[in-house]
């Protein structure tokens, strides 16, 4: 799609036929973009607080006075 009124400039747009490709490449960005990183995300950020209560509840249990 040409655009732009100065200089000459093409916009990249997606040309499906098929609807089924259109879906199929819709589900494929969706599923790279989205759910991957997130599911990345979440794994390593649950690792991350376990790590930190562990490390809080041996803190506490050096600093705590027992008789």
């Amino acid at each position: 799609m040409e655009v732009g009124f100065r200089r000459k400039a093409y916009w990249c747009v997606p040309n499906f036929e098929l609807e089924l490709a259109w879906r199929m490449h819709e589900v494929y960005m969706l599923i790279i973009v989205l759910i991957i990183p997130v599911s990345v995300m979440v794994v390593t950020y649950t690792a991350i607080c376990r790590e930190i209560c562990k490390v809080a509840q041996r803190r506490y249990h050096m600093t705590s006075a027992k008789g």
